[in-house]
C-alpha cells in the first residue's frame, strides 16, 4: 500500500490535482509514504551538510538564531518543514491515543532525514549515521515544541 500510494504520488503531473490522501486510507501508510518522500527528496529537507550548523544552532535554543537559521533554508524547503511540523502536531496532540508523543515522533521520522547514500560504508559510517541520527531527533524535538514560535503559526 505504501508504495502504491508513493507511485502515485510521484507519477503525478499536478499533485494539486489529485486527492492525495483517500480517507479510508490508515495513517501509517500516510507515516510511511511522507517517510519514503523524505528520504528520497534532493536535496534533503534539512540539509545533511548543515546538521552539524542546525545541531549548533538548537543546542543554543535561541529563537531568532534557529529561527533565522529555518528562514535561510530554500523557501520550497522551508515550506514543506512547515508543513510536515504542522502535520506531526497533530500526531503529537492526539498522543493518548496512537501513542505517539513528542519524543517517539521525533525518533520515527529522523532516519527520514538522512539520505542513506550520504553516508560511508562500514563501522565509522554506521557510527557517523548514528550520531546524526541524535542530532536530528534534537532538532526535530526542539523544532516541534517551538513550532508555535518558529513559524509564526496559531494552528500548530
Amino acid at each position: 500500500m505504501v508504495k502504491d500510494l508513493f507511485e502515485f504520488l510521484t507519477s503525478a503531473n499536478n499533485p494539486h490535482d489529485v486527492d492525495l490522501i483517500p480517507t479510508n486510507t490508515s495513517p501509517h501508510v500516510v507515516a510511511g509514504v511522507i517517510k519514503q518522500l523524505l528520504r528520497t527528496a534532493d536535496p534533503s529537507l534539512i540539509p545533511f551538510d548543515r546538521l552539524d550548523e542546525f545541531y549548533s544552532v538548537v543546542e543554543t535554543k535561541n529563537i531568532n538564531n534557529i529561527k533565522s537559521m529555518l528562514e535561510s533554508m530554500l523557501p520550497y524547503q522551508f515550506q514543506v518543514l512547515q508543513k510536515l511540523i504542522q502535520f506531526l502536531s497533530q500526531i503529537i496532540e492526539n498522543s493518548a491515543s496512537n501513542l505517539m508523543d513528542l519524543r517517539n515522533v521525533a525518533i520515527v521520522f529522523s532516519p527520514s532525514f538522512i539520505p542513506p547514500d550520504a553516508l560511508e560504508e562500514g563501522t565509522l559510517g554506521t557510527l557517523y549515521y548514528l550520531q546524526s541520527q541524535k542530532k536530528i531527533v534534537v532538532i526535530l524535538e526542539f523544532i516541534l515544541i517551538q513550532a508555535k514560535n518558529l513559524f509564526n503559526m496559531n494552528d500548530i
